[in-house]
């Protein structure tokens, strides 16, 4: 049986403890009503005609109390209009331009926000208090965005959320550059446009989307000669070459659902790879979460609970940090914070 780490708090930190277990439970209510929201955005900005906030109020029909707290705390200033013609005029959307392209059970098509549907625009972020923030953004008009389907499931896309999260790793890529997942090509496509940017090595398991990309993209990029494709699963191409790329950046998830494990797994390949800087596609959601288990371990450790199940993959993660702080002493909340910072669980997330 695991000892997990050791509080020794005064009451005044108790409390700002307390407190902290209250934000993250907040965050968790906040995060499945997004979700909800979400899902019931195209629906609701149908039946709605006002501003955003107000059709939320309007079909949820939750609690003032509720309503009030997400909007001085986790909404504030979170909700924001979109200028359009910055999407539009993006580059991979002008010159990249596939309209019900049918291959086998591959489909390219374009979807549709609409006025006034809000949608994810940017990564989480939390704040000094380890409040969530999740922007909301939306357009005044009608928005259209290109899609990849499979059996009239829809399986890939560019949206503005896809657009405003790979911006940084754009900005970043320089020289030789190493990306593991193709999707669409939107990170490929704009680095290759960059004069500074040599090369761009493209690492992805799955062939048909190698051969969907080969024939009906690649043919539409200004310099396709930049670009190599490598048919391999991205952590045994880390785990087996020693490279030198100037930099990599990692994008294999969908969301933090499917995407924690990817990334810690991704982490770990990566560790031997000290010549190739990395980012990794939204990164500072999969640290919340992690961070979220660090909280969940802080909860045992006061309330003397020691859950060694591992039901899901958050559990593993909850396991593996009670071994990294087995009889680890805390005197003030202060620790606490440092533990919680962005550096410590990124450090961390390399050694679950």
């Amino acid at each position: 049986m695991v000892i997990i780490m050791i509080l020794k708090l005064s009451d005044t930190d108790l409390n700002k403890l307390d407190e902290l277990f209250n934000i993250d439970e907040c965050n968790k209510v906040f995060a499945d009503f997004l979700f909800d929201y979400i899902d019931n955005a195209k629906v609701i900005a149908k039946k709605y005609r006002t501003s955003l906030y107000e059709s939320i109020i309007k079909y949820f029909e939750v609690s003032k109390d509720v309503l009030d707290y997400f909007k001085d705390n986790n909404l504030k200033d979170n909700i924001v209009k979109l200028d359009i013609s910055k999407y539009e005029n993006n580059p991979y959307n002008k010159n990249i331009v596939l309209n019900n392209v049918t291959d086998g059970l591959y489909k390219f098509e374009y979807q549709s926000f609409l006025p006034h549907e809000g949608f994810l625009c940017e990564d989480i972020k939390v704040d000094d208090r380890f409040v969530e923030h999740t922007k909301i953004g939306y357009f005044d008009k009608q928005y259209k965005y290109l899609t990849l389907s499979y059996d009239n499931n829809i399986w890939m896309l560019i949206t503005p959320h896809e657009i405003n999260t790979m911006n940084d790793a754009i900005n970043k890529a320089s020289g030789d550059v190493i990306t593991f997942g193709l999707g669409l090509g939107y990170f490929p496509y704009m680095c290759s446009l960059k004069e500074d940017v040599t090369s761009v090595t493209i690492i992805e398991k799955d062939e048909n989307i190698i051969n969907l990309f080969k024939k009906h993209i690649l043919p539409l990029f200004e310099h396709k000669e930049k670009i190599i494709i490598i048919n391999d699963d991205a952590i045994n191409y880390s785990k087996n070459n020693i490279f030198k790329y100037n930099y990599g950046f990692v994008d294999l998830w969908r969301d933090t659902n499917d995407g924690l494990k990817l990334y810690i797994d991704m982490k770990n390949a990566n560790a031997l790879q000290l010549s190739t800087t990395f980012d990794y596609w939204i990164e500072d959601s999969m640290l919340q979460i992690i961070r979220r288990a660090m909280i969940a371990m802080l909860f045992e450790t006061i309330n003397q609970i020691n859950i060694e199940t591992e039901e899901t993959y958050f559990d593993y993660v909850v396991n593996r940090l009670k071994k990294i702080y087995e009889k680890v002493e805390i005197y003030a909340f202060d620790q606490i914070e440092k533990i919680l910072s962005d550096k410590t669980i990124r450090y961390l997330s390399e050694m679950i």
